[in-house]
């Protein structure tokens, strides 16, 4: 699996765990939720099947992260001797190494909402506030700090021109950090 499908799969599974069933009619809900369920025969644990889906969804998240954590491997493909194509070889290790930085820096975990601001579809122009997600609404996530910028990479067509308008490898490195910093402020 690719680096960036698994980072799809990263934010596919994070948005992807469940809360506890609710009914209106308290008999019916799982005992897990925030208003506990009104059926005694059914005891504390959960019913719904919220709790065995979440709990393997994060072993998921888990593998994921780790698997993301890994330094890419990169190995040069040319096939000529080290010693004179040493420039060549000094780029391509220093932009897989920020490759890897950026990858790294991705699969850092996203914070987790404190809360939500939701207005139910059924009755636009009103909203609420609540500590769970809310189906059938437009749920807002509020966190403690803003969830981190996503970072903008230099494209194929730019990477190359910085490549031929450099001859020195460390003002390539130089060049590279500049245009990233502008794309990413």
């Amino acid at each position: 699996m690719s680096r960036e499908a698994m980072q799809i799969a990263l934010y596919t599974l994070n948005t992807s765990k469940r809360s506890h069933y609710y009914c209106e009619d308290r008999f019916y809900s799982c005992p897990k939720h925030e208003e506990g369920c009104a059926n005694d025969l059914d005891g504390d644990e959960c019913n719904c099947s919220a709790d065995f889906v979440n709990e393997t969804i994060e072993k998921a998240i888990e593998a994921l992260r780790a698997a993301l954590a890994q330094p890419e491997k990169i190995e040069c493909s040319r096939s000529h001797p080290h010693e004179n194509m040493g420039s060549h070889c000094q780029l391509r290790t220093e932009i897989a190494r920020l490759t890897n930085e950026n990858a790294r820096l991705k699969a850092q975990p996203e914070p987790e909402p404190i809360a939500y601001l939701y207005e139910f579809w059924a009755d636009p122009g009103y909203k609420h506030f609540g500590f769970e997600e809310q189906r059938f609404a437009d749920n807002t996530p509020l966190y403690t700090t803003p969830p981190p910028r996503e970072f903008i990479e230099l494209t194929n067509v730019e990477a190359y021109t910085l490549i031929e308008e450099c001859t020195d490898p460390w003002e390539l490195i130089s060049f590279t950090q500049e245009k990233l910093k502008e794309k990413n402020t």
